[in-house]
């Protein structure tokens, strides 16, 4: 859950809402009571739509990511460049990388229709990445509503924080709990790897053990990249698709960036992992 290109698209004005102690699920259920179904009818409508965007679901659960690992999940991803703020989206982890902010756009507007000045952008981001979790046949959840938008963002943090597709496994761990999450999370985050695209070249960074031997990539990836085409693997630049059987097979998670097939390849993962195919390919709901 990395990618083509970027688009610095001028986003409608995000509203604040009003604070209050805790997130709420039924946060707008009198404000705003279409929110979700207008953001699920959208989704599929573009889905459905032309050029049906087969990254279109991983790119906005990994945008939803991308927010929240900066100043928390607060849409501070989607503030562009101005005189006073420098944008998210030029941080390494996120330039020429994060994308669809248009669906974002259009389910604002959408919603803006029905609901003027109500929901926040934040809020907005976050329902699109469960539905589009659902939409993928993954798990689903109650999603907590009530997110201030952000009137800054953090470029420095972006880039020092978000997790690379070369980092080792205690990288991963340390990023991940400097954020207050734990191993469940990671290897739940890693396992929205398993839907859309991913860039051939992340597969070959780096391996597990630093001894020379990359984790195993599935056949049918390696196909996809054609490393074999010449000795530098011209394939590499390519982007392959994770084929829907491959997602449910045998370990390891046939996972394009090195990063996460050294994830799962550590014992504490490992055994997640194996209790997550007791369920549902990708079933496992968040904390």
């Amino acid at each position: 859950m990395k990618f083509l290109f970027l688009f610095l698209f001028p986003l409608i004005l995000c509203v604040v809402v009003p604070t209050r102690a805790q997130l709420d699920p039924f946060f707008y259920k009198d404000t705003c009571p279409s929110l979700q179904s207008t953001v699920r009818q959208v989704l599929l409508n573009v889905s459905k739509g032309p050029g049906k965007d087969k990254r279109l679901f991983a790119s906005l659960i990994r945008l939803h990511f991308h927010d929240c690992f900066v100043q928390g999940c607060d849409g501070s991803i989607l503030l562009n460049d101005t005189a006073f703020i420098k944008s998210e989206q030029l941080a390494a982890p996120n330039l020429n990388s994060i994308r669809r902010l248009d669906v974002i756009n259009l389910i604002k507007e959408n919603i803006e229709e029905a609901c003027p000045g109500v929901v926040s952008c934040a809020d907005i981001v976050a329902l699109a990445a469960e539905v589009s979790s659902e939409m993928s046949n993954g798990p689903t959840w109650q999603v907590p509503l009530g997110r201030r938008d952000s009137e800054t963002a953090s470029f420095d943090l972006a880039n020092s924080d978000i997790p690379g597709p070369s980092s080792n496994l205690p990288q991963l761990i340390s990023a991940f709990q400097k954020k207050g999450l734990d191993m469940n999370d990671l290897v739940a985050l890693s396992g929205a790897h398993t839907i859309g695209r991913g860039r051939c070249t992340l597969s070959r960074r780096r391996n597990c053990k630093n001894d020379g031997h990359p984790p195993p990539i599935p056949t049918p990836i390696r196909c996809s990249c054609n490393y074999a085409r010449t000795p530098s693997g011209s394939g590499a630049s390519k982007i392959a698709i994770i084929p829907s059987k491959l997602r449910c097979s045998a370990l390891p998670w046939p996972l394009l960036e090195a990063s996460i097939r050294c994830t799962i390849s550590g014992h504490e993962s490992r055994k997640l992992k194996e209790r997550a195919l007791n369920f549902r390919c990708g079933s496992i709901y968040p904390k």
